[in-house]
C-alpha cells in the first residue's frame, strides 16, 4: 500500500513538472505581425491636444495606419489581426528618448540594484530609446546587441564612447591613461632636475 501511495505521488509530481516546463508563452512574449489598437486618444507630441478616439494599425512593428474604426477595417483587405487592444478611455504617445544617461550601476558601486530594474524603470516611464554615454562601454555594448535581439526587455540602447579631449573610451579608461601619462610627465620632470 505503502510502495503504490510513493509510486502515485512521484506520477503526480513528476506530471507538474512537466506541465510547467511546457507552458505556453505570455501575450506579451510573442510579436504580433499585426496589431490593432481600438479606440486610442492620439497624443503627438506637438503640442497641439490630444485627438480620438482612432484605431491604430501596427504592421511588423511600424505603425501603418491611424484612422477610424470603419476606415481601418475598409483598408485592412484580407489580413488577419493577431491581437487587438482596446484602448478605450486611454493615450498613445510617441515614445520618449533619453539622450544623456548613466546605468545606476556604473555610477552607483556598491549600492546593489539589478539592471532588469532600471530598464523596468524607463520603460514604465514611456521611455523607448536610452542614449548611454559614458559608462562602460564594453558592457553597454553587449546589452546594446542583447536589446536589438530583442534577448533582454530594455529601451532601445544607442551607445556613445565617453570623449575626452579627442580620445573615446570609457570614463576608467581614459582615467587610466591619463594617469599613466601623468606619471611619465613625472618621471621625465624629476629626471630632468637630477
Amino acid at each position: 500500500m505503502l510502495s503504490t501511495a510513493l509510486v502515485l505521488a512521484g506520477l503526480i509530481t513528476f506530471r507538474t513538472e512537466a506541465q510547467q516546463s511546457v507552458a505556453t508563452p505570455a501575450i506579451h512574449a510573442r510579436a504580433a505581425r499585426r496589431l490593432v489598437i481600438k479606440n486610442a486618444m492620439v497624443i503627438y507630441g506637438n503640442a497641439k491636444p490630444p485627438y480620438g478616439p482612432v484605431d491604430i494599425v501596427v504592421q511588423d512593428g511600424l505603425i501603418s495606419y491611424i484612422g477610424s474604426g470603419a476606415s481601418v477595417v475598409a483598408n485592412a483587405g484580407r489580413q488577419t489581426t493577431d491581437a487587438v487592444i482596446d484602448a478605450a478611455g486611454k493615450y498613445v504617445m510617441p515614445g520618449i528618448v533619453n539622450a544623456h544617461m548613466h546605468w545606476h550601476e556604473e555610477r552607483q558601486p556598491g549600492i546593489p540594484q539589478p539592471i532588469q530594474y532600471e530598464r523596468n524603470l524607463y520603460l514604465a516611464a514611456g521611455v523607448t530609446t536610452v542614449r548611454e554615454v559614458g559608462g562602460d562601454f564594453d558592457k553597454s555594448k553587449q546589452w546594446q546587441a542583447e536589446s536589438n535581439a530583442h534577448s533582454i526587455v530594455a529601451p532601445r540602447i544607442l551607445v556613445y564612447p565617453f570623449v575626452s579631449k579627442g580620445r573615446t573610451g570609457s570614463p576608467n579608461e581614459i582615467r587610466r591613461r591619463r594617469t599613466s601619462r601623468s606619471r611619465r610627465r613625472r618621471r621625465r620632470t624629476s629626471s630632468s632636475w637630477a
